[in-house]
């Protein structure tokens, strides 16, 4: 029996807790995992990875490695259900701020897919920052329009993914950004990658992952100065043709609630929003 905080040890988790921690996984009720390109065991290895024991047993986790060096999204958490997951995250929150004060990192971000862990957020003094909002395709093509003869819409290549980060950067602001290893995953993992390049310098671009008869578009950028030119809505039609030419039915697209560009494109090109939004919560290192 665990009779006070004092008895509980908290360590860094390590390549070799992967199994154990695959075990304590399978078996929890309550576990929120980020949205990402990486499961929550491909981030061990990465710091803050932590991990809260009594003895033998493994009582929670803890996962917020940066990534942009400067935004440390929460990855993973969860707390074994005969324990207070207050008790437990407050343990491992307070531990994970010592870890990344005086490092780049400017904050901790969570995605709050369920409503329990937008209420440990609440308390720990996060801040609302936006949501993301899904929107699914009507399964009507979008009418082709001409991006120019001086524009070359292509499938990107692994050469490709040092100029893609780049544009994903400037893009989008440091929350959102995705770092090379994360672009690489994804085009790794993608069912479809294009790209818009213009004097072989690329300005665009969109990664898209499928299972089956559903498609996801996991990623789309065009760099600002080009941004408001129909590139955007090249690469979304290209990509949507490409489905439907392979029976892909169920075409869905997440996008922050307040990114009217977006929202405004990807209406015209025939999604729709369905209802479903995650709020995002942020906490401020000193």
């Amino acid at each position: 029996m665990i009779h006070s905080t004092t008895d509980i040890s908290i360590r860094p988790a390590s390549l070799n807790d992967n199994s154990r921690l695959a075990s304590f996984l399978n078996y929890r009720s309550k576990i929120h995992r980020h949205l990402d390109w990486r499961s929550a065991l491909d981030w061990l290895g990465s710091q803050p990875y932590l991990i809260a024991e009594y003895a033998d047993e493994l009582l929670a986790v803890l996962a917020c490695p940066p990534d942009p060096p400067s935004i440390a999204w929460i990855r993973l958490f969860t707390a074994a259900t005969e324990l207070s997951p207050n008790r437990m995250w407050n343990m491992l929150l307070e531990r994970a701020i010592s870890a990344l004060e005086g490092k780049q990192s400017e904050c901790i971000a969570g995605l709050a897919v369920q409503p329990w862990f937008e209420e440990l957020l609440i308390r720990s003094h996060f801040t609302s920052q936006q949501s993301i909002v899904v929107l699914e395709w009507d399964n009507r093509l979008p009418v082709p329009r001409p991006i120019g003869l001086d524009f070359t819409l292509r499938l990107m290549a692994a050469g490709d993914l040092e100029a893609v980060t780049r544009v994903d950067h400037q893009a989008f602001n440091p929350l959102w950004q995705n770092s090379l290893e994360s672009i690489t995953r994804g085009f790794k993992q993608s069912s479809s990658s294009t790209i818009i390049e213009l004097d072989g310098q690329i300005i665009g671009y969109q990664i898209s992952t499928s299972v089956t008869l559903s498609g996801h578009l996991a990623r789309l950028a065009i760099l600002p100065s080009f941004q408001g030119q129909g590139l955007g809505y090249a690469l979304v039609t290209r990509l949507l043709s490409d489905f439907e030419q392979r029976g892909i039915s169920h075409v869905t697209v997440n996008t922050q609630s307040d990114n009217a560009s977006s929202l405004s494109l990807y209406t015209h090109v025939g999604f729709q929003l369905n209802g479903d939004e995650f709020p995002v919560y942020v906490l401020h290192l000193s």
